[in-house]
């Protein structure tokens, strides 16, 4: 029982660390998303080629993004239920019907 409850507390702690990762991940988007902006500001009217891709990476980008986001904050959702299941189950918190 233990090592059940111990594992739960470890897949929590983890479902913790990817929330906070897109913290981590945020500069790194903004700091590309003005790259890519300014890459298309820079262009000229004979670029048209850079200006898509430019375009099709922002795009690319921002889906990206929210697949991260949705992903942590599912993970986020599933660790508290793991936290709270273990709180149940050490009698830390009572639950009621």
């Amino acid at each position: 029982m233990a090592e059940q409850l111990d594992k739960l507390r470890l897949d929590a702690e983890q479902g913790r660390q990817y929330a906070t990762s897109m913290g981590s991940l945020e500069p790194v988007f903004q700091r590309l998303e003005k790259s890519f902006h300014d890459q298309i500001a820079a262009s000229g009217f004979d670029e048209q080629d850079l200006r898509e891709e430019c375009y099709r990476m922002l795009k690319t980008m921002g889906l990206m993004k929210e697949l991260f986001t949705q992903i942590i904050s599912q993970g986020q959702m599933s660790a508290n239920e793991i936290e709270h299941t273990a709180q149940i189950a050490t009698g830390k918190i009572k639950e009621f019907h």
